[in-house]
């Protein structure tokens, strides 16, 4: 008698247990993924500077980009491209890929370009970009004089 009774309350503990686990499983949210995109690109410093023509400016441009969320992004890589005045960029504490991409440097993915000037009077731009599923940019100026 004791094991019949034993038995029922396996039997009836395994339904219960089935029943409330269904009962769980059926209104478990889904787990939510958080996918976090580049919101911005920042300046850190360089902008605005003035330069000689055929010189390097005194202060690399140096930028980050930014995540949704608000934190420094280490993994996506910054574009730079002169848009006008010429000149060139090298790069700073960072890394070139082969495509010509600026890798951000270590640590806190900012990455650090050399700019140096082109022809005096004509305006320097600078742009740095991110191609993710939008592309985001931000640009650069700078005034390059004629060399004494």
């Amino acid at each position: 008698m004791r094991l019949d009774s034993a038995a029922k309350w396996v039997r009836r503990f395994a339904i219960a247990t089935s029943v409330l686990a269904t009962a769980c499983l059926g209104s478990q949210s889904q787990p939510v993924l958080i996918h976090l995109q580049v919101q911005d690109i920042v300046i850190d410093s360089g902008a605005g500077q003035t330069g000689v023509e055929g010189q390097p400016l005194a202060t690399p441009v140096a930028a980050h980009a930014v995540m949704s969320d608000g934190t420094r992004d280490t993994s996506h890589t910054i574009y730079c491209q002169i848009l006008s005045g010429g000149g060139s960029i090298q790069v700073g504490d960072s890394t070139v890929s082969g495509d010509g991409a600026v890798l951000p440097g270590p640590g806190d993915g900012t990455v650090s370009v050399v700019w140096t000037m082109g022809t005096a009077g004509v305006p320097q731009h600078l742009h740095l970009y991110v191609i993710t599923s939008q592309t985001i940019t931000a640009d650069v100026t700078a005034v390059s004089q004629p060399a004494p």
